[in-house]
């Protein structure tokens, strides 16, 4: 028996079983749920040309814009920061 049993009263099996009884107050680990699009390689392709396009867009449409000497609108400048936002998100998001 060691020390911390002698002081404490505990015998050895009543220690092993106290540290088998925490084991199950934890419970059970719940099984993760994901969509079923989390598996589908062409879904997240087709998310990222998307997200690219409309950056893409917002980029050259803001250019020509710009090189018209017309100004800019909030709405594509809006749009461009959005898309490229979200398409950071979906490249660092996956696993």
């Amino acid at each position: 028996m060691n020390e911390q049993g002698v002081r404490d009263g505990l015998k050895e099996s009543d220690e092993s079983f106290q540290q088998d009884d925490w084991g199950d107050t934890l419970g059970a680990k719940e099984p993760e749920h994901r969509s079923a699009y989390h598996s589908d390689i062409w879904f997240w392709r087709i998310t990222v040309v998307a997200l690219a396009v409309i950056v893409l867009v917002a980029l050259g449409g803001g250019i020509w814009l710009a090189s018209l000497g017309k100004d800019i609108p909030e709405a594509v400048l809006a749009l461009g920061a959005t898309a490229v936002g979200a398409l950071g998100g979906v490249v660092a998001g996956q696993r």
